[in-house]
């Protein structure tokens, strides 16, 4: 592979594997969800579908991603994006694994929501 950068090659490599991660992320929009595709006649009909979908790639994308950490070892994880993995591969993991991914998207959702705040109890 050929990467032509002025950075040190481990922040430029890091930087093409954050790219590859979104080049991936508009493929899974266009060929997983079907954005592309979306119609509405009002502007407002359209920014909420894609606000509903956006929403939909994400948690997909986060519960993928971690059924993909416990399921693959090696290089061979990065074929895959999260959401590819989630809808695409048969999922061979125990409840209680499957449980503890659903439960930590959740938490990371609750503090995106929510917001980190420390009380004084």
């Amino acid at each position: 592979m050929w990467l032509i950068s002025n950075l040190p090659l481990e922040e430029a490599l890091a930087i093409y594997t954050f790219r590859m991660k979104i080049d991936e992320s508009f493929r899974d929009l266009k060929s997983q969800l079907s954005l592309d595709k979306i119609m509405n006649k009002k502007q407002e009909n359209m920014e909420k579908m894609i606000a509903l979908v956006l929403l939909t790639y994400s948690i997909g994308f986060l519960l993928g991603e971690g059924i993909r950490d416990r399921m693959y070892e090696g290089k061979k994880w990065r074929r895959y994006s999260g959401l590819f993995i989630l809808l695409k591969q048969r999922i061979q993991l125990s409840e209680e694994v499957i449980s503890e991914v659903i439960d930590g998207v959740y938490l990371l959702f609750m503090r995106i929501v929510l917001g980190y705040v420390r009380t004084n109890v």
